[in-house]
């Protein structure tokens, strides 16, 4: 029996967002299936503001975080790793009975999820979001992914009392997910993007003549449109972190019927971290739109190259049209192309669109998409654009 078969996950046509099993019946049931499993690991609980122990989890995230048939791998940086680890995260490293060598680890973090139950109210629900989950290639077939998986939801349910979690695959499970986002690319830097192999090869395995005579030209915008760009900031002013703040619950609640909600102290992190870059558009000096996104690396193993991919992960805009939300992407990227920040944007389908548009649009569609699952949750079945967590 798979994993997945018998766990608390429903996704209906409705609004919904009640939890299916007490924390007592769901500790019951974990510690069962612990119990039961014919995977048996000790484990590490590990502290991601420790320096030595984040060098430890974003070695071993960057060494097995990709799949075994594919030549390119994601390369985090441990500021970006470290941003998700909040004072309410755990960090588990997995270790053979009698062996030093890991070979698995989890990363989760609570955070607070805002759930549409009507037309214009949400409950909010207390959930663990997995950020990282990753097991050694050798072992990818004994599985041990839900013995992790369990041991995390148990020291959850100890150390916070959270009952529920959400959970992003790049594959299928045997469960219902509620929603799919694919993944799609805006090249930035095409002769960067040539040498790692990725135009030609992921990317709608497009010749790269085709790409260079669509691609290459960046939309230009009006003069009045001012990009103000932030990242790695040692002083940044409160007012802007709370008009920041209040715009992006603002446009959540107005757009996403599922989203995390974020405090000021997560959006002064976002303008404060290393790798994170923060956008602000202006008109004169009124702020119109924001983007914040994520550096994560692109490495291809076969040659040692590699390119910088910006992923958007926060953002509201001041009119939600495809339209407008594309002129700002591409705003951004002019100046992120000018400055030498990414080669590339990278969006999980927050425009909405189909592919041709995508591809009007000058985005070509990845090669991966993530599911979204509910643990112990209730939730409604959900189109892409309203989904309102962009994981990375």
């Amino acid at each position: 029996m798979s994993f997945w078969s018998n766990k608390p996950i429903h996704v209906s046509n409705t609004h919904t967002s009640e939890h299916l099993l007490q924390e007592k019946e769901l500790m019951k049931n974990i510690d069962k299936e612990l119990g039961a499993s014919k995977v048996q690991l000790r484990y590490d609980a590990l502290n991601l503001s420790n320096k030595e122990h984040i060098s430890t989890v974003v070695q071993f995230i960057n060494k097995n975080y990709g799949w075994k048939s594919s030549k390119y791998v994601l390369q985090y940086y441990e500021e970006v790793v470290q941003f998700f680890g909040s004072d309410r995260h755990i960090a588990l490293m997995f270790y053979p009975t009698g062996g030093d060598a890991p070979v698995g680890l989890i990363v989760g973090s609570v955070r607070d999820v805002m759930i549409k139950t009507g037309f214009d109210s949400f409950e909010e629900k207390k959930c663990v979001e997995v950020n990282f989950l990753c097991v050694v290639q050798q072992l990818r077939k004994t599985n041990i992914s839900p013995f992790l998986i369990n041991t995390l939801a148990k020291n959850c349910l100890q150390r916070f009392n959270v009952t529920g979690a959400f959970y992003t695959v790049a594959r299928q499970l045997h469960t219902e997910h509620f929603g799919v986002k694919r993944y799609y690319h805006r090249p930035l830097s095409i002769e960067r993007l040539v040498e790692v192999g990725l135009i030609g090869d992921i990317f709608l395995r497009k010749s790269t003549m085709a790409v260079y005579k669509s691609f290459n030209v960046l939309y230009d915008m009006k003069k009045a449109t001012e990009v103000v760009h932030f990242s790695n900031e040692q002083f940044i002013d409160n007012q802007l972190v709370d008009e920041v703040h209040d715009r992006l619950e603002l446009y959540s609640k107005a757009n996403f019927a599922v989203y995390t909600k974020m405090s000021r102290v997560d959006v002064y992190r976002m303008f404060t971290t290393p790798n994170i870059h923060c956008f602000v558009i202006k008109e004169g000096n009124v702020i119109t739109d924001f983007v914040c996104m994520i550096t994560v690396d692109t490495l291809n193993i076969s040659n040692g190259i590699r390119c910088k991919a910006g992923h958007v992960y926060s953002y509201f805009f001041n009119d939600d049209s495809a339209k407008v939300q594309v002129s700002v992407l591409e705003a951004i990227g002019l100046y992120a192309a000018e400055h030498s920040i990414f080669d590339m944007i990278t969006v999980l389908d927050i425009i909405g669109v189909t592919e041709k548009e995508y591809y009007e649009y000058k985005f070509l569609r990845g090669s991966a998409q993530l599911y979204y699952y509910m643990y112990n949750i209730s939730m409604q079945r959900l189109d892409a654009k309203r989904i309102g967590m962009n994981t990375i």
